[in-house]
């Protein structure tokens, strides 16, 4: 039983993983919509890999709505681990 749950956490990981480098390349490019849903499921990742994304987005989307959401969204991600 222990071994299907290992196998069934580390499925889990990769997917998540999959997950946020999907939505890293979705908020860097794309319309808007694919942007503005990259960055709330960045902004509700707890992921350090996205602070990166969301900062880059904060710094050059000409939207700023996503300009926005990014700033809120590393508002809450950046703290000692991620700073």
């Amino acid at each position: 039983m222990t071994r299907a749950l290992a196998v069934l956490v580390l499925c889990a990981g990769i997917a998540s993983a999959d997950t946020i480098d999907k939505d890293v390349r979705q908020l860097g490019g794309g319309n808007y919509k694919m942007r503005l849903n990259a960055a709330l499921a960045l902004a509700k990742s707890k992921d350090p890999r996205a602070v990166i994304a969301l900062a880059d987005a904060l710094m050059d989307d000409h939207d700023p709505t996503i300009r926005r959401i990014s700033a809120l969204a590393l508002e809450k991600l950046v703290d000692e681990r991620t700073a």
